[in-house]
């Protein structure tokens, strides 16, 4: 069997036996050994299928197109509408002498305020640290919420994120955890060093021209003459 019959018995089987997508389905097209982002992959929605192409639109910019279903056979496919209740995660970052306790009563109203909208979310499902950087003088916690929705419906999931996120911004503020990065130090390389050599050996030294445009300026104040 040529290249191009195994492509096409490829691409046949591919949609006539496994079918990965149905038209209407948001799907993500990827290397079947590339990372995965977490928080909902690039959609393309299926426009039409046939026996030897699959017709995608982009969600974001409506642009169509066309790939030969043994390409995509070879690919990893992502369906969102076959992803039921989508995890969604977010970061939190806490100054660095926020007490326990305080994490404790923003933990608590945080899951609180999922709990009350049944509606969007199922449950939370972790809030942990996961970073301490004392230099820097915060406290990274991961939290991790169940959403009722499946990935198909990408507005609806990244506007409740969006209000989960607001909701500690301001529930944070109103219990003081916030922080203030302390000024990053000023590295000095041999680059920096040199170049501060150089502009105070020219403050110190003024070059020849810059001695006689001196002497015209004092001069011109006098009314003397200098010969160049």
């Amino acid at each position: 069997v040529s290249g191009a019959s195994s492509d096409y018995i490829r691409g046949l089987l591919f949609i006539l036996v496994q079918r990965p997508y149905d038209i209407g389905d948001s799907i993500a097209i990827a290397g079947p050994d590339d990372p995965a982002s977490g928080n909902g992959s690039p959609q393309w929605v299926v426009k039409d299928i046939s026996l030897y192409h699959t017709t995608l639109v982009y969600a974001f910019s409506q642009e169509i197109g066309t790939l030969s279903n043994g390409a995509i056979s070879q690919k990893r496919i992502l369906n969102a509408a076959r992803s039921p209740r989508a995890n969604l995660h977010f970061y939190l970052k806490f100054g660095i002498r926020v007490k326990m306790e305080t994490v404790e009563i923003f933990k608590n109203e945080l899951f609180e305020y999922i709990k009350a909208r049944p509606r969007e979310w199922i449950r939370p499902l972790a809030f942990r640290m996961n970073v301490i950087s004392a230099d820097l003088g915060y406290v990274e916690y991961f939290v991790l919420l169940n959403h009722r929705e499946s990935w198909q419906q990408m507005g609806a999931l990244k506007n409740s994120l969006s209000d989960v996120q607001q909701f500690c911004f301001e529930l944070s503020a109103s219990l003081g955890m916030g922080f203030e990065s302390p000024p990053l130090p000023i590295q000095m390389d041999a680059t920096s060093v040199s170049c501060f050599s150089d502009l105070l050996s020219a403050a110190n030294n003024p070059t020849l021209t810059d001695r006689n445009n001196a002497a015209k300026g004092n001069n011109q104040l006098t009314g003397d003459v200098v010969d160049e």
